[in-house]
C-alpha cells in the first residue's frame, strides 16, 4: 500500500474544503495517509468526515518518514515538510483581479 503523508488545513476554507475533498479521494484510493493538518482549528460538516479525519491523525504517530510529502498550502509558506521523502506542494495562486487586457472574447 502506498503511504503519503500529507500536509493542509482542514476546515471552512477554500484551503480546508479543497484539501478535505483531496484528502478524501486519495483515501478512496487505498492510499495510507497519515494527516499533519495546518492550523489550530480542524472543522468537517458531518460524522463520515470527522471519523476519517481522526483516524488519519491517528496515523502521523506511527507516520513513514521517507514517504512522499503533500502540501496543500499557498504559495508562501511551502518551505517546510513531513519527512524526507519526495515533496510535492499543491498551492493556489490568489488574484484580486483579472486585467481585462489579458481576456479575449470571440464573437
Amino acid at each position: 500500500m502506498k503511504n503519503i503523508n500529507i500536509n493542509c488545513p482542514i476546515n471552512g476554507t477554500g484551503y480546508g474544503i479543497t484539501s478535505l475533498n483531496i484528502t478524501k479521494a486519495l483515501y478512496a484510493s487505498g492510499i495510507n495517509l497519515s494527516l499533519f493538518p495546518i492550523g489550530n482549528n480542524i472543522e468537517c460538516n458531518n460524522a463520515e468526515d470527522h471519523d476519517l479525519i481522526k483516524k488519519l491523525l491517528e496515523n502521523n504517530s506511527t507516520f513513514n518518514y521517507s514517504a512522499p510529502c503533500l502540501k496543500i498550502w499557498h504559495q508562501y509558506d511551502l518551505a517546510s515538510r513531513i519527512g524526507n521523502g519526495h515533496y510535492y506542494t499543491f498551492p493556489f495562486f490568489e488574484i484580486d483581479k483579472l486585467p481585462l487586457s489579458n481576456l479575449s472574447f470571440s464573437k
